[in-house]
């Protein structure tokens, strides 16, 4: 199922939402999987990709880069490939709090300004009263090795 591209250096998967959705079922409930980054491939990521060299590395060994802009799919387009509809948050992360809620999954959501990840969990519990959350963080905190926001990721 592997179909990731290179734009600029930095991966991207074609995987429609379906696709995406299985293959973290896959990392989930296959034996011996070791735990998978899912990241997200946009314009400002990308962006970030190119000037930061730990960016683009993060990007490139995530397992999954989910299309999540128009500008990385019209990227794939002008390159030659025919990139699925592109996997927005808004979209996607009802899907994957469906999927989470059927199958005993818990939810961890991560970034954006203090606040929103939040109201998101909040408003997911709302629709998917059975889903677990993890928790939350905000997108601003330092999560450098040793910092006390990334141990507290990582707890």
């Amino acid at each position: 199922m592997k179909k990731d591209i290179q734009i600029l250096g930095t991966k991207v998967s074609l995987l429609d939402t379906d696709e995406l959705l299985s293959a973290i079922s896959g990392f989930i409930f296959t034996p011996g999987v070791r735990p998978a980054v899912v990241a997200s491939g946009n314009i400002h990521s990308f962006n970030l990709a190119h000037e930061k060299q730990w960016m683009r590395d993060f990007m490139n060994e995530a397992e999954i880069v989910r299309l999540d802009g128009a500008g990385i799919a019209l990227a794939a387009r002008l390159l030659g490939h025919k990139p699925p509809a592109r996997s927005t948050w808004a979209d996607f992360g009802w899907k994957l709090a469906e999927l989470c809620q059927k199958k005993g999954l818990s939810i961890f959501l991560f970034g954006s300004k203090s606040g929103v990840a939040e109201t998101a969990a909040s408003k997911m519990k709302e629709k998917y009263p059975e889903l677990k959350v993890a928790g939350f963080q905000d997108g601003y905190s330092d999560i450098s090795q040793g910092s006390v926001d990334n141990d507290g990721l990582l707890d």
